[in-house]
């Protein structure tokens, strides 16, 4: 991964930066290999994160429609359950989920309406 490189460029100077300071006592190597295996496992950690985040946008690029529904019908599911959604806002998204002209077009009708009352207001203030 790109951490690994960038990593590997700073450790590649710090030897040669703890020499030039020329402290007595401190053995730039072993100072270097100290922090660098910690530096190694954070960095580990943080590589396994970052493919977790990219394993998850890749499989999102690529799931199928009913997999996309699938998937935010048990997201639904699971936040009715855990109570962070009502049931009318459950309702309202596996609506969404299965009928998405509908919901679209519902939106029109509701913009279209806005427009004439805006309208006929306007017509009958003048």
């Amino acid at each position: 991964m790109v951490l690994d490189r960038e990593f590997k460029g700073f450790s590649d100077g710090f030897p040669a930066l703890l020499q030039s300071l020329n402290l007595p006592g401190v053995d730039p190597f072993s100072v270097l290999s100290a922090g660098a295996g910690k530096l190694t496992g954070q960095l580990r950690e943080l590589n396994v994160a970052v493919a977790a985040f990219e394993g998850a946008q890749l499989r999102s690029e690529v799931e199928t429609p009913l997999e996309k529904y699938n998937r935010e019908i048990e997201k639904a599911n699971t936040l009715l359950a855990l109570g962070g959604v009502s049931q009318e806002t459950f309702n309202r998204k596996v609506l969404q989920l299965s009928f998405p002209q509908l919901t679209d077009l519902v939106g029109q009708l509701s913009n279209t309406s806005g427009l004439i009352d805006q309208q006929l207001v306007g017509s009958l203030n003048t």
